[in-house]
């Protein structure tokens, strides 16, 4: 192989592998009152692989949640600002008849 082949196909080699990653931010809330509506906050942020406003790229992003054992509900978010770098969005757990001794668990992992 040519030296300038080999150059020409390291530097394209090179430009196509852009490793990516990211993460995610969520402050729960201090606690979840009977009858009131919860809103929830995550900011999702990546770096490499991939191009295009997060908002474009991830449109199916749910928070699902339960009450003690009983059935999973998903609710949709709200995105509040984006760019390509980063997302946050609001969700919003609806108005809740708690008893005493109630549990809402939410599941973060699946924003």
């Amino acid at each position: 192989m040519k030296p300038l082949t080999f150059l020409l196909l390291l530097f394209f080699l090179a430009g196509c592998y852009r490793p990516g990653g990211g993460g995610t931010v969520h402050n729960p809330p201090d606690g979840i009152v009977s009858n009131h509506p919860t809103d929830l906050a995550v900011a999702f942020s990546v770096w490499g692989a991939g191009s295009g406003r997060l908002d474009r790229r991830y449109t199916d992003v749910v928070c699902q949640y339960q009450i003690n054992d009983s059935e999973l509900h998903r609710l949709p978010g709200t995105v509040e600002n984006a760019s390509e770098s980063a997302m946050r969005m609001k969700f919003v757990i609806p108005p809740l008849d708690l008893k005493e001794g109630d549990k809402v668990i939410y599941d973060s992992s699946s924003f």
